[in-house]
């Protein structure tokens, strides 16, 4: 990567837009980057990384600070670089995030990043992400990789010499990215301890098995178990002694099965022969019970007989309840026409009540009606003005409106007027301050005439020589000469008093006229205000002060006016309504008379057919011998309730005779079948059976309970010792992979006992370090005329503390090896220098064939004396060969007078920096 041209706009300390065509710096070799302390050298080197990147060149300097502080609001922030790779142009364009000028209003508005590539075929990526990894993949190294390989960065030289194995081996894993190696090796650490770990529990799980594993008391292998259990045996012999217990408890536990199989069969026996002994008991018990239940079930039946024989009585009773029935039936009619009759009388009746109220009410209505068209008619008299009221107001109101806008006008004009007059009276007080000052002027312009004058003599007298005649008196003698004062005023003072004396009078006289003329506008527009105040009230006496009282008086009398308007209005409505609402009442006052009249016909009509249906229900009711059919009902079904009783009584007789006839002969059929079993009965001893089923079961109990725990044991030992098996296999195989595990943990993380602690990740950046330090003496021991040469430290202790990147220097001039930290300023700056050089070599080398034509080198020479200086700029001079173009960043003068190309930058503390470049 070659840059071509970099822009700069409103970037770091440069204000506006510096364009630097870094062609002219030549295709290789080495070029200065010079100026004042602050200039902006490093900003230089920042914006290309920044071009490249969106970052700066160093870790102290953020983005935030790339907008200039002496940049105008409406210039733009950004930064452009033209570069060459691999013979194909490029152009890479970016801004940081900045606040400009709003475009819209006032104030400041945000200016996002962006930034944008154009390719070689003219394909355009955008956006800073897309941007920066396109710049990725067509250089092949990121920001970081970039700094180490192409820019020295200021206070970067001794980080890397001075450093310990321990930052250094940072450094390195960054640079070299050694950071899998590390990983490898804490994978393989922790997969060793968790191994460790897994074995260590499976060891503790057989162990917790073997603990478990139980035997009889009593049993000849308890104190072999005992040893195994203390660990005292192996874990063959374990699963051995195992097997032997479990075949002896599983061969107890079959004999213990056998006799309680044999004692169930005994136990059934007896329970069988007791069963039968009980159902004997239970037989002669129910006989006895039977007995008594057939003589009880044979007076019932005797009773239920009886019962039955009295029912034909309750016959006759059933018919003459009939009869009763069929009478009141055949009379429902005669009840259906009364009420129907009764119901049309009650109707009549209610219509006569409701008419007869009717009538009462359209007589009131009527009456009501008569009084209120009389009412309103006298108000009609009284509201018949209303209209002429109206015009009348109306036009009074429209006079006070007139007279109210007439007065504002006249309110402006006095406004107007007493606004003038505050103007009028400023101009007197300006018109006097200015006579004022002309006075006092032309007072001192007097006073300096006068003294002048009166020096005139002392002058004259200054210049008189004895022996020739005064040009006033013509004396030859001059005894007496008049003075000079010491205060007499020059004639150029006499000029400037009456100079400025006559200004002054011009003032005074330019503002006695503008007070004259502001004079007259305030009299003529007095003379208005009077004129319409005349016109207005027909006076014009203190109308200037009295105008707010006018206007009070008007308004009032535009709101009395306005509310007598209203009453007015509202009396003419009522008047409109009274005369369409008394027609309209006088039509219904007839309507409801007619209404009247014909009421007071329907009801002498209805009550004529009251009587007619009066007479007709009382003959209805005399025929009937019930007051309601409802009565009628009810004593209907009181003779049916009858009916049903005695029926049910008659059923439920002969019901109970059959029932207890049934009862009786199943009774006696029973105690017949009893008695031909108790005939065939044996007899037991019911308590012998009991003891010997008692014994037996005593004796089966504690058979059963050895047989569990026999079986509980077998079962438990058999599921453990299936562990321990299960769990002796894995512990043998995890064995196995404990062993070269263990093996390659330890080669990785350096911890092989009486061997050097070196760990894979420093033993790789140990391989960098040895290239690195190869390239770097190459450049040393030339800076150094051939006196340092920069070494690994390879002594065994520091091997033993895993310290493998210490570095030490030799020094050929006197065969001693000691540490970098004893160098001086000098000597450590060709060091460093060396070192960052063969680092940047390394990178370059290491990363798949960059190809970077271009190196930066920020400050540092300072410390060389001049033929230190010649060494380090030749092995610089060596860099550049191959077309390699190398910019140094220095403020010292022995370097300006070695390199002939220079980008010179100068400062202005107004005004920003400026930069251009100087070649030959």
């Amino acid at each position: 990567m070659r840059p071509l041209k970099l822009t700069m706009s409103a970037f770091g300390p440069y204000a506006g837009e510096v364009s630097l065509d870094m062609r002219k710096l030549g295709n290789g070799g080495i070029y200065l980057i010079c100026g004042d302390t602050g200039a902006g050298k490093t900003t230089i080197f920042d914006a290309v990384c920044f071009a490249l990147y969106g970052k700066a060149s160093g870790d102290i300097r953020d983005k935030s600070s790339f907008r200039s502080k002496y940049a105008n609001d409406e210039t733009k922030t950004y930064v452009e670089l033209e570069f060459e790779y691999n013979g194909e142009m490029y152009k890479v364009t970016r801004n940081p995030e900045y606040l400009r000028k709003s475009k819209r209003g006032e104030g400041f508005a945000k200016q996002g990043a962006n930034a944008t590539l154009i390719l070689p075929n003219g394909t355009v990526v955008s956006k800073t992400n897309e941007v920066t990894a396109k710049i990725e993949e067509i250089l092949g190294v990121d920001k970081n990789q970039f700094s180490q390989i192409a820019m020295i960065a200021q206070g970067d030289f001794r980080k890397l010499l001075n450093c310990d194995t321990k930052e250094r081996k940072e450094i390195f894993r960054k640079i070299f990215k050694t950071e899998p190696y590390s990983q490898i090796e804490y994978k393989l650490s922790s997969l060793f301890n968790e191994l460790k770990k897994k074995r260590e529990r499976e060891k503790q799980s057989i162990n917790q098995y073997i603990s478990q594993f139980s035997c009889g008391e009593n049993d000849t292998l308890s104190p072999s178990l005992e040893s195994a259990k203390n660990g005292e045996v192996l874990i063959d012999d374990v699963i051995s002694l195992m097997n032997k217990i479990v075949e002896k408890d599983s061969a107890r536990y079959n004999e213990l099965n056998n006799f309680l199989e044999k004692t169930d069969k005994e136990t059934a026996k007896l329970t069988s022969a007791l069963a039968v002994a009980k159902n004997q008991e239970e037989s002669k018990k129910e006989y006895a019970n039977i007995l008594k239940e057939i003589e009880i079930a044979d007076k019932n039946f005797n009773e239920s007989k009886k019962v039955n024989s009295d029912s034909a009585a309750k016959n006759e009773t059933l018919e003459a309840l009939s009869k009763k029935i069929n009478l009141i039936e055949d009379k429902m009619p005669k009840f259906d026409e009364f009420e129907k009759v009764q119901n049309e009388l009650n109707i009549d009746i209610q219509t006569v009540k409701e008419n007869e109220q009717l009538l009462k009410i359209k007589e009131n209505e009527y009456a009501s009606l008569t009084c209120d068209i009389e009412e309103k008619t006298k108000r009609l008299q009284i509201y018949k003005n209303s209209l002429i009221d109206i015009e009348r107001l109306n036009s009074k109101l429209n006079d006070i409106k007139n007279k109210v806008q007439s007065l504002e006008e006249l309110k402006n004009e006095i406004k107007k007027y007493k606004e003038e007059k505050e103007k009028y009276s400023l101009l007197q007080e300006k018109a006097k301050s200015a006579l004022d000052k002309y006075n006092n002027l032309n007072d001192e312009y007097s006073m300096k005439y006068t003294a002048f004058l009166s020096e005139q003599a002392g002058i004259m007298a200054s210049e008189l020589k004895d022996g020739e005649p005064c040009p006033v008196c013509g004396s030859k003698n001059h005894p007496n000469r008049a003075v000079i004062s010491e205060n007499a005023p020059s004639a150029a003072d006499v000029e400037k008093a009456k100079a400025l004396a006559q200004k002054s009078q011009e003032y005074a006289s330019e503002a006695g006229k503008e007070c004259s003329c502001k004079k007259a506008v305030i009299d003529t527009l007095l003379q208005n205000v009077k004129a319409k105040a005349e016109k207005l009230f027909d006076t014009s006496e203190n109308i200037i002060e009295n105008v707010n009282l006018q206007n009070g008086e008007l308004k009032k009398e535009y709101e009395d006016t306005k509310a007598l308007l209203e009453e007015a209005e509202s009396k003419d409505i009522m008047r409109k309504k009274l005369e369409t609402d008394i027609p309209k009442m006088q039509e219904k006052s007839t309507l409801t008379l007619q209404e009247i009249s014909a009421c007071k016909a329907a009801v002498a009509s209805l009550k004529a057919r009251v009587d007619e249906k009066s007479g007709s229900v009382m003959k209805l009711k005399n025929e009937l011998d019930f007051d309601t059919k409802s009565h009628a009902l009810a004593k209907q079904n009181e003779y049916k309730a009858q009916v049903q009783l005695i029926k049910a009584e008659i059923e439920k007789a002969k019901e109970n005779l059959d029932k207890s006839k049934s009862r009786l002969d199943t009774l006696l059929g029973k105690k017949l079948s009893l008695e031909n079993s108790i005939k065939d009965f044996e007899n037991y001893d019911v308590e012998k059976l009991l003891q010997k089923l008692a014994e037996l079961e005593n004796t089966k109990s504690e058979e059963n309970e050895k047989a569990k725990l026999v079986y509980y044991r077998t079962e438990n030992n058999k599921s453990l010792l299936k562990e321990i098996r299960a769990r002796s296999r894995d512990l043998a195989l995890l064995d196995k992979k404990y062993v070269w595990l263990k093996s390659l943990s330890e080669t990785a993380n350096g911890d092989i006992s009486g061997k050097e602690k070196i760990t894979l990740e420093t033993f790789v950046q140990m391989t960098y370090f040895d290239r690195i330090l190869r390239k770097a003496n190459l450049r040393l021991l030339t800076m150094s005329d051939g006196q340092y040469e920069l070494i690994r430290r390879h002594d065994a202790e520091t091997l033993k503390k895993n310290e493998g990147l210490a570095l030490d220097v030799l020094d050929h001039f006197n065969g001693s090896t000691r540490s970098v930290s004893t160098l001086s300023g000098g000597e450590s700056f060709m060091a460093s220098l060396s070192l960052a050089l063969g680092l940047s070599d390394e990178i370059q080398s290491s990363s798949g064939g960059i190809k970077l034509d271009t190196m930066f080198v920020d400050e540092g020479f300072g410390s060389l004396d001049d033929e230190a200086l010649d060494r380090a700029l030749s092995a610089l001079n060596s860099l550049s060969q191959g077309g390699r173009l190398v910019g140094i960043i220095s403020h010292i003068d022995a370097l300006a007078s070695r390199i002939d190309n220079k980008i010179i930058v100068t400062k202005d503390r107004q005004n920003g920096s400026f930069a251009k470049i100087v070649a030959q």
